[in-house]
């Protein structure tokens, strides 16, 4: 199954609707229960569970809240300690490059 989000540099975790979750098969009954807070300083109950994702190629294993009316943002955890994340603001693109590409590594440290 594919769904598509957006990375979210400002959110620690991705939120997906439970619909989503329940889709993947999963029952958000048996989730862990957390209470988290929105950009705007809202807080939300929900249930987190770690779920597997494939981006470019490589296996995560992202934590994701379930919240209804979510519009799937894909935060920093599971995700940015697997990547080296660069933002072209120029060319309006990001990239996500893997941090055991030895050549990444070695551009990104010098």
């Amino acid at each position: 199954m594919s769904l598509s989000a957006y990375l979210d540099s400002g959110a620690d975790l991705s939120v997906f609707p439970s619909s989503d979750l329940e889709l993947l098969g999963l029952s958000t009954g048996e989730m862990e229960e957390i209470t988290f807070s929105t950009a705007s300083g809202e807080e939300v109950r929900g249930r987190l569970a770690t779920l597997p994702f494939e981006i470019g190629g490589q296996h995560v294993a992202v934590p994701v809240a379930s919240c209804e009316g979510a519009a799937r943002p894909l935060g920093r955890a599971g995700v940015f300690d697997t990547f080296y994340v660069v933002f072209d603001e120029a060319a309006r693109k990001t990239y996500l490059l893997g941090r055991d590409e030895p050549d990444m590594v070695r551009m990104l440290t010098d």
